[in-house]
């Protein structure tokens, strides 16, 4: 078994959200990267990241942040949040990011796994939810989300 610790980045620190409300964070680590570094030397094979604040934005924001952990730490990443385009999806794999999770855009734009070259390993991940088929064509935190 792999366990995937998250790293979940709002404003360049890392959160945690109570009930995904991004005016209720409580900030755990100043030190995105230092986080990544705790996470590694107790053993973490992967490292979950996601960037909240473009989650809501719809594109990347914490840039610097995921860029910081991928710099310091060796571990491998996998990253969500804000990534809605085939360039955003580059640019992050050409970062060092080994696998992207989609959500709202893996349902507006199927085809889009099929731009990428393909690999020995899935470098892309759908990102599942708590209710089945629930608000994936508006990002997780919309209150204009419906059932599909």
């Amino acid at each position: 078994m792999i366990l995937f610790p998250a790293i979940d980045l709002k404003d360049g620190k890392c959160v945690r959200l109570l009930r995904g409300d991004m005016q209720r964070a409580t900030v755990f680590n100043d030190s995105p990267a230092a986080q990544a570094k705790a996470f590694a030397n107790a053993g973490c094979e992967w490292l979950h990241l996601v960037d909240l604040n473009g989650a809501v934005e719809g594109h990347p924001v914490n840039r610097a942040a995921v860029e910081s952990i991928l710099k310091d730490v060796e571990v491998p990443t996998q990253l969500g949040g804000g990534i809605r385009t085939i360039e955003s999806i580059s640019q992050w794999f050409d970062a060092g990011v080994q696998r992207i999770i989609l959500g709202t855009i893996a349902v507006k734009e199927p085809g889009l796994g099929h731009l990428l070259p393909s690999s020995p390993e899935p470098p892309l991940l759908l990102r599942a939810c708590r209710r089945p088929l629930w608000g994936l064509r508006r990002p997780w935190n919309d209150p204009r989300r419906a059932a599909i």
